[in-house]
């Protein structure tokens, strides 16, 4: 049996992340090796390539389930990220890439466990019945199989619930927050309106502040807008 000569496959590697890179349009990648193997080959890769990035490292041995099944206990060490993460294109370096272990540690890591994650296993027009781990999903992008399933999960993460109709919408916390704002400033100027006393400074104040709580999901609206269309159904005189 002959073994793959290492400079070859980081040619190839180079290549290969180059062209992906352009065709997506990444100017400037952040590359993270996983200890051990991973960082030598990301140094490798990123002389090949004649970058001058830094590299991050990333150690994730705590997080690597077939530990635990065999008995063993990790020597973790420090990860190192000389820059930012959120909202950049990363590209994780493993020297070994079979069962996907290595990357879903790296990515429980660096995500907080309330961010739900899909795991996907494409091309399995490829290798057809293979097996995947409980709760993941095979698929083929080139076939077509497994895009019914995907977009099951994906409306599952997002709350989406079949045959709820119109009783049931999808909001971030922020606009119910803002929604029971709003809707405890028109309480308040309801109750204005039926006391015995109006006091119209206080009335126009809570409707002010529920317009204020509505525009946070709705966008600007001016105060001049709404006493526009308060204003647009009465007659005002001295």
């Amino acid at each position: 049996m002959s073994l793959p000569n290492p400079a070859e496959l980081i040619r190839q590697m180079a290549t290969s992340l180059t062209t992906h890179l352009q065709q997506r349009a990444i100017s400037e990648p952040r590359f993270i090796g996983i200890r051990t193997g991973g960082v030598w080959v990301a140094q490798a890769l990123l002389q090949e390539l004649g970058s001058d990035s830094p590299l991050g490292t990333l150690d994730v041995s705590f997080y690597r389930d077939d530990f635990s099944q065999n008995g063993l206990h990790p020597q973790v060490r420090p990860s190192a990220l000389p820059f930012e993460i959120e909202g950049q294109h990363l590209v994780l370096i493993d020297d070994v890439l079979m069962s996907g272990r290595t990357i879903r540690a790296a990515i429980a890591e660096k995500l907080p466990p309330s961010v739900p994650v899909i795991h996907l296993w494409n091309k399995q027009d490829a290798a057809p019945g293979a097996a995947v781990p409980v709760g993941d999903i095979a698929l083929s992008a080139r076939t077509g199989d497994g895009l019914d399933a995907l977009r099951q999960r994906l409306l599952q993460v997002v709350g989406w619930q079949a045959g709820a109709g119109d009783g049931v919408f999808i909001a971030r916390q922020r606009h119910l927050q803002a929604l029971a704002a709003a809707a405890a400033h028109l309480e308040a100027a309801s109750a204005q309106l039926a006391g015995a006393t109006t006091l119209l400074e206080l009335l126009a104040e809570e409707l002010r502040l529920a317009q204020n709580a509505l525009s946070e999901i709705t966008g600007e609206f001016s105060a001049d807008d709404l006493l526009g269309v308060i204003f647009a159904r009465f007659c005002i005189g001295k």
